[in-house]
């Protein structure tokens, strides 16, 4: 073989060569980049649905906190109703007729009265506190096994209607404020049934 066909034949094989290690280069490419828009695709599902995840636990939170509000703002409004069915209990409470509340007080003082206690009243009592209403009130006590020694003391507590029992620094108040306010908790149920009938507390 000559010179001239042995170069020939080294070119041959080499261009041969560079030829398949091109192909396989191209191959391997081919392959890592099939992977890689394989991985990018699979990563991509995945942050799309982590999104679609987390955007729907931020709806449900968000669905959660505006009901949260709007209990809140239920809540609020009943209380405010049930507060204004108090005051205006309250009101019809202090426009009691006066005998009517003369006997109504005697009976609530007579109840927590030990029978020796010095009586404040209420600034905003109408004609129900009489000269004998004392006097009737200690005759109720004693009949009860109390002493019947109430005194009247010199002192008014602004604001209130009813009277205050006080005795070595306690006060007992038999205003209509603290009569009402006492029996609130039994009452509010009642009250917010009354008020809202078709609506849960």
């Amino acid at each position: 073989m000559n010179a001239n066909a042995i170069q020939e034949k080294i070119l041959s094989d080499a261009r041969t060569s560079a030829s398949d290690i091109m192909r396989d280069a191209n191959e391997k490419a081919a392959r890592l980049r099939d992977a890689a828009e394989k991985r990018m695709a699979a990563a991509h599902s995945r942050l799309m649905m982590q999104a679609s995840e987390d955007a729907e636990a931020a709806r449900l939170r968000m669905e959660r906190m505006e009901e949260l509000e709007e209990r809140k703002r239920l809540l609020s409004d009943k209380r405010a109703l049930i507060d204004e069915a108090f005051a205006q209990a309250l009101d019809k409470l202090e426009a009691m007729p006066s005998q009517q509340a003369r006997a109504f007080l005697m009976t609530e003082a007579a109840a927590v009265a030990d029978g020796d206690e010095i009586v404040i009243l209420g600034s905003k009592n109408p004609g129900w506190f009489d000269d004998k209403f004392l006097a009737d009130l200690n005759t109720m006590l004693q009949e009860q096994g109390k002493p019947g020694q109430l005194t009247l003391g010199e002192e008014k507590r602004d604001g209130e209607t009813g009277l205050i029992l006080a005795k070595n620094g306690m006060e007992i108040s038999c205003t209509f404020a603290s009569l009402l306010d006492s029996r609130r908790l039994d009452m509010e149920a009642d009250i917010a049934a009354i008020l809202f009938p078709d609506r849960p507390a």
